[in-house]
């Protein structure tokens, strides 16, 4: 009973070969078959789905949307292969099979087209743990009270947008990695220390390495 399932699909070879040599690629053909693998997965309770197939003319991995397991907990969803076009990563986190999802980790997710399906009631009604490079996403999920645990797996020169973000949120956290913690979590705090006041754990996101600092004496002026 297969209830774990990782997979890292990877361009194929046709790009690699001498211009000489022709040879069509093949990642469709390849995106198909694990389809029909992933769509047999009665019991999947974990998916890691790193996906680096070569630029798609349309979007591939619709058979997500149907998986027939009931019991998925974990998801991590990468795919660059359609990064270019309107996503149907969102329709795919709205459907039913996603409904009992307790964390999931989001990255080059492709177009913003009909994410605001994100927002719905429905839609991943039992998230806690959020691991996402992208604002809008946040913005869309954080609309949910569930969440408690938080990573931005992103390194921008403006943080406000998130910091905004998690102010206007109802949802209470208690776990947080950022980028550049000593410089964006001060400035946080300072305009409003509200949201961050049930954190447990502070982590700091340094050149792939977590490194998680004493956080308590950033409360003592706020």
């Amino acid at each position: 009973m297969v209830t774990e399932f990782r997979i890292r699909f990877v361009k194929c070879n046709y790009i690699w070969i001498p211009k000489r040599i022709l040879q069509r690629c093949t990642c469709d053909e390849f995106d198909a078959m694990l389809g029909q693998v992933l769509l047999s997965l009665q019991n999947l309770q974990v998916l890691h789905f790193i996906c680096w197939g070569c630029r798609a003319e349309r979007a591939r991995h619709r058979y997500l949307a149907e998986l027939p397991t009931k019991n998925l907990q974990k998801v991590m969803f990468n795919c660059v292969c359609t990064s270019q076009l309107p996503s149907n990563t969102y329709q795919m986190l709205a459907s039913p099979c996603m409904a009992p999802v307790m964390s999931l980790s989001l990255f080059d997710i492709g177009a913003w087209k009909d994410c605001d399906v994100l927002s719905a009631r429905s839609s991943l009604p039992h998230l806690k743990k959020l691991i996402c490079s992208d604002i809008k996403p946040i913005e869309l999920l954080f609309s949910k009270q569930t969440i408690t645990h938080f990573s931005f797996f992103k390194n921008v020169t403006d943080f406000d947008p998130l910091h905004n973000i998690i102010s206007r949120a109802s949802c209470s956290l208690t776990y947080l990695q950022v980028y550049n913690l000593q410089h964006t979590i001060p400035g946080f705090i300072a305009k409003d220390s509200a949201p961050y006041r049930s954190l447990k754990h502070l982590g700091d996101l340094y050149y792939g390495r977590v490194v998680v600092r004493d956080f308590s004496e950033l409360f003592e002026q706020a």
